[in-house]
């Protein structure tokens, strides 16, 4: 089983983050470890992964820039947790992570207004549930607006806090639009499987 953490960037601009995370993965006194440029995909217009292997196959890091959210981060992928944790750490003291706490402030001052913010927080969030932004999700759910919920959804999956099944299924059951119905039941059924 692959151990996974993200770290949300507050960044500037893609190229010049891509050439940072490029030149602290070549050295192994940043982390311990050393990564190669493995792979650079663009599964949409508006999003590039750039995959880094570690050289024996121990660990992954993928920096992602999504420019329609918009969100940049990184996703630390190892075998073992402590491995995980590690590696997440020193990239940790290396770039500007945006913290859970001003994560959670973001979601919650732009429910409406800004839902991609649900999206941020989500990528941030622990991999044990967090009360907080629980509520934060649950509050976009029940939102008016068609984007703050659908953004809620995408958050709720990509948490994969089995403590969000309930309400997603009160809101599969609540909602009228075909589409964000399907989909708050695709992630239920998704997160009930985890």
């Amino acid at each position: 089983m692959t151990h996974r953490q993200h770290l949300v960037l507050d960044a500037g601009p893609a190229d010049d983050l891509f050439d940072i995370v490029e030149a602290n993965l070549a050295d192994p006194a940043n982390t311990g470890l050393e990564f190669f440029l493995d792979e650079v995909s663009q599964p949409a217009p508006d999003l590039t992964h750039y995959v880094f292997l570690e050289e024996n196959g121990r660990a992954r890091v993928v920096l992602v820039v999504d420019s329609s959210t918009p969100v940049q981060y990184l996703v630390v992928e190892a075998h073992d947790p402590a491995d995980t944790g590690r590696l997440a750490d020193a990239l940790a003291r290396d770039f500007q992570v945006v913290s859970q706490a001003r994560l959670r402030e973001e979601a919650e001052l732009n429910l409406d207004e800004n839902p991609s913010h649900l999206v941020r927080m989500a990528l941030g969030a622990p991999a044990e549930a967090d009360r907080e932004m629980i509520d934060i999700l649950r509050r976009g759910l029940r939102s008016p607006e068609h984007d703050t919920r659908l953004a809620a959804i995408e958050a709720a999956g990509l948490t994969q806090w089995p403590d969000l099944l309930t309400p997603l299924r009160e809101t599969a059951s609540s909602e009228q639009d075909a589409e964000l119905k399907l989909f708050a039941e695709t992630t239920a059924d998704m997160l009930q499987q985890r």
